[in-house]
């Protein structure tokens, strides 16, 4: 079993504790933004949002800059661990639990597993957080080493849900992703991805358009000069 959640003031520092037993818990920061920065500015974010969640796997710029996913998982197990925060979403054999035990001939999970397993986290914490993270994050790609900053975003959310997110919207969030299944929720995420990735075409088509119709408008003057002369 998971231990409780740890309270809210173990995550402020003693002074915003202290205030908060005076006058009220200070509102939680903001939510991290969908930005892609620099990928070290993306690793110092991580960082800073999953800082004093857990003890270990420690967090390395190294591993953070390009995660594997034994690294991730660990990260997510430690972080359900010591928070008692979404217990229920993944099995113990999901979370690798029990893994070091079986010893070196135990299977690592294959690539459908991990995919299966990210899309669950990131269901997860779509719906914790109110973000549509299946849309900027591609579990495939987090998989294959693709997407490092797309990653980090995901670790980024993973650690202010659990610091800061609403017991009742992070334990409502947990029955929505598991009231569907890894696959249907994969493919919702791809055809969403696939509709913004044709609208977005659209538009630099039409952008296109406009600007050679434009080019061509300024260019008549010159047309024009150039056949009264002939």
């Amino acid at each position: 079993t998971f231990p409780s959640r740890p309270t809210d003031t173990l995550f402020m520092a003693d002074d915003d504790a202290s205030a908060g037993a005076e006058g009220g818990a200070p509102p939680p920061p903001p939510q991290p933004a969908i930005e892609f920065t620099t990928l070290d500015d993306m690793v110092a974010a991580s960082k800073e949002q999953l800082g004093g969640l857990f003890i270990k796997p420690k967090l390395s710029s190294k591993l953070l800059k390009r995660p594997p996913f034994s690294y991730l998982r660990a990260i997510t197990a430690a972080a359900i661990e010591t928070t008692g925060v979404a217990t229920t979403l993944f099995s113990a054999e999901e979370l690798g639990i029990g893994e070091a035990s079986a010893g070196p001939d135990a299977p690592p999970p294959d690539k459908a597993a991990k995919i299966r397993f990210l899309v669950k986290l990131i269901s997860w914490l779509r719906f914790a957080s109110g973000e549509r993270l299946d849309v900027f994050v591609s579990p495939a790609k987090v998989v294959s080493g693709q997407e490092s900053e797309g990653t980090n975003l995901l670790l980024q959310y993973l650690g202010w849900v659990m610091k800061y997110a609403e017991r009742a919207t992070v334990d409502k969030a947990v029955e929505q992703t598991l009231a569907v299944a890894p696959e249907a929720l994969y493919q919702q995420a791809i055809q969403i991805r696939s509709t913004i990735a044709k609208m977005q075409a659209t538009y630099r088509g039409k952008l296109a358009r406009r600007k050679a119709e434009a080019e061509a408008r300024a260019r008549e003057p010159e047309r024009a000069a150039a056949a009264a002369a002939a």
